[in-house]
């Protein structure tokens, strides 16, 4: 049975949405592990009191930072797949686009590690099974566009190292967008934090 094109993007979609979960979900993991948490993250973003039972987790602070940021990843895109399709053919259009939604999801997983603090000021190359993680999901994307297996199965076309470094250059707005909202405290207050054990 013969995949159409459009099918191939949306299998490749939730399969980038469920790596995208297991690296959260990963990064998350060492929360449980005090010996290791304290060399991946600096204490102050790891020892926050805990939810309280009965408590969403899609609580509305993070309900305000989704809405404050899936509109970046949206429009940038939809610009970028604009761009392209006036300039080339709808499959690099497409391909651009794929790719810079992907994009915006490194930079995201990089920007969820505090919903408070600052990635620089926490230390952005500190935790390194989340760098190891993003690193993964940045090899099997360009597997998918630069290999012919992954071209037959997903339908895309290569992309030039000028695409490259603008679908980077595009995506890395939602890291800077979330660093200007945490600074202007748009994403709420801190909770206080347990004092250290």
């Amino acid at each position: 049975m013969e995949l159409e094109p459009s099918q191939r993007r949306e299998i490749l979609q939730v399969n980038e949405d469920l790596a995208a979960q297991a690296l959260r979900v990963l990064a998350g993991a060492y929360r449980e592990m005090p010996a290791e948490q304290d060399r991946l993250e600096p204490a102050d973003v790891l020892r926050q009191r805990p939810r309280r039972p009965g408590t969403p987790i899609l609580d509305w602070p993070l309900l305000r930072r989704l809405a404050l940021l899936t509109p970046f990843m949206a429009a940038g895109t939809l610009l970028l797949f604009w761009y392209r399709y006036r300039v080339s053919d709808l499959a690099h259009a497409q391909t651009f686009a794929f790719t810079a939604m992907v994009a915006f999801e490194w930079f995201q997983a990089l920007n969820a590690r505090s919903q408070y603090q600052s990635v620089f000021s926490i230390g952005p190359f500190r935790n390194r099974w989340l760098l190891v993680g993003v690193g993964i999901a940045i090899i099997l994307q360009i597997t998918v566009i630069h290999t012919p297996v992954g071209r037959l199965l997903f339908g895309t076309v290569p992309l030039s190292l000028f695409d490259w470094l603008l679908i980077v250059l595009v995506s890395s707005s939602i890291w800077i967008a979330d660093e200007l909202f945490k600074r202007l405290g748009l994403h709420g207050r801190r909770p206080d934090a347990r004092p250290p054990a």
